[in-house]
């Protein structure tokens, strides 16, 4: 009996300590940045105060949590919900956050996403079309530097046809695949390109690196020129704006390897 009650006390103790929960950056923050926290509980904890520590030294502590910032809603599923921001120089180091009996650690870094940015990148080159750099695959959609132009019959998105006059085709080899198929989008490409440039301008430190690059520019700078040169393609003269590369037949296709497509010098 002894040893019942007690293993329901420890799960009550438990049950307790679940009750709070802190939603934080777990990558960790960049420096001269804000904190941003989020304690979430499913009861009032408005009094609770919280504070930071590095190294078991108390660098702040503040009043009381406050007001709840929000209920129960599509983000936030406790009832309760506070707000913890704090204002930046903030040195870099580990720091430990405690609020309502609970702690987290949290760090603050110079580049804290630095590692992820080459892995995002190399999603990018796994895309290439049409590229003896790609990789996972080889030189794929050769047959793209000829490829039938389509026209719209009316205004209609459903009424495309051949063009039976010349000239018929377009060089359309490279650019990136859209998805987990072979179509290839203006759209898309347009806007990769752009938020690509717009990081490198936006910190460029963060993207000073040759890793997938075989030329001399940075891997985002080399990618962003992958993308440009694709796009130029898309006005072969002055009356054409080519949309898309590949239509609704790239998806009957089945499973396959981009250098094993059937529809390799059939594609609109």
């Amino acid at each position: 009996m002894k040893k019942t009650v007690f293993s329901i006390f420890l799960f009550f103790i438990g049950y307790l300590n679940a009750q709070i929960h802190i939603r934080y950056n777990q990558l960790g923050y960049q420096k001269d940045e804000r904190l941003y926290f989020i304690v979430m509980s499913e009861k009032d904890i408005s009094k609770e105060k919280y504070s930071i520590s590095t190294h078991n030294n108390i660098v702040l502590e503040t009043a009381e949590l406050g007001k709840s910032i929000s209920g129960v809603s599509a983000h936030t599923p406790f009832g309760f919900n506070y707000e913890i921001i704090l204002n930046t120089n903030w040195k870099i180091g580990e720091y430990k956050l405690t609020a309502g009996g609970q702690n987290i650690q949290f760090k603050i870094q110079d580049q804290p996403y630095s590692f992820l940015t080459s892995e995002i990148l190399r999603q990018f080159r796994v895309q290439r079309s049409g590229s003896k750099e790609a990789i996972n695959h080889g030189m794929s959609h050769k047959g793209d530097k000829r490829c039938l132009i389509f026209r719209r019959k009316t205004k209609e998105n459903n009424s495309w046809e051949a063009l039976d006059t010349l000239p018929q085709y377009v060089d359309m080899l490279g650019g990136w695949y859209d998805a987990g198929d072979y179509i290839k989008f203006t759209l898309t490409t347009a806007y990769s390109s752009y938020l690509m440039l717009l990081a490198y301008e936006y910190n460029p430190n963060l993207f000073k690196y040759i890793k997938y690059s075989k030329t001399t520019n940075y891997d985002i700078v080399d990618e962003a020129i992958w993308g440009l040169d694709w796009l130029m393609k898309t006005y072969p003269n002055e009356r054409e704006f080519i949309i898309q590369v590949a239509g609704h037949k790239d998806h009957q296709q089945g499973k396959r390897m981009p250098e094993f497509d059937e529809q390799n010098g059939h594609r609109e």
